[in-house]
């Protein structure tokens, strides 16, 4: 058996059997038989694609081949472990030395995390210690947004990713900025 591709939301399984059978694989975090990947082709070679997984998460997993007759053979159980949902990296074009005081009101902010995003949850306020969650923060699935009409003061810009299972990054990542009407 081979895990490849471990993401946060996904992996492939892929395993042999002697001779071509349909074939399945069980799955689960406290069990693998939670849930149960069916293929219909009669093969050799199994390759299962999970998607929509739990990120940071240990999965079990095992094969199991339909022999002939109906009967089931039940392969070894292995494991695996999700990724964490990376933190976003942000910058600003438009601010972009955090320490500096700046005239302009509009701030432009870019975010990347390396993987393919859903979208972002993102939060501007005054609070460095600030999380995003859906209650409180604004929604994009753009790698970036324009903030406008900033007032005086230092301002925090804080971003989780969300990954295309739904899962967000643990830790936000945090941008400041300061305005000030003339430097």
């Amino acid at each position: 058996m081979k895990v490849e591709g471990a993401s946060s939301y996904g992996a492939v399984i892929s395993w042999e059997t002697d001779a071509p059978c349909e074939s399945s694989l069980e799955y689960g975090v406290e069990s693998p038989d939670e849930k149960r990947v069916q293929e219909k082709n009669p093969t050799k070679s199994h390759r299962v694609n999970l998607a929509g997984l739990k990120a940071a998460t240990r999965y079990r997993f095992r094969p199991v081949a339909a022999g002939r007759g109906g009967t089931l053979a039940v392969g070894p159980e292995g494991t695996f472990r999700t990724e964490r949902v990376p933190t976003p990296r942000v910058a600003s074009p438009s601010h972009p030395d955090p320490q500096d005081w700046v005239a302009k009101g509009d701030a432009v902010f870019e975010f990347s995390t390396g993987i393919r995003a859903r979208g972002y949850l993102y939060l501007l306020d005054r609070n460095p210690d600030s999380h995003p969650t859906p209650a409180n923060a604004q929604w994009t699935v753009e790698s970036g947004v324009t903030l406008k009409g900033l007032d005086d003061g230092e301002f925090f810009l804080h971003v989780v990713c969300q990954d295309e299972a739904g899962n967000h990054s643990d830790v936000p990542a945090m941008n400041s900025t300061r305005r000030r009407a003339s430097t």
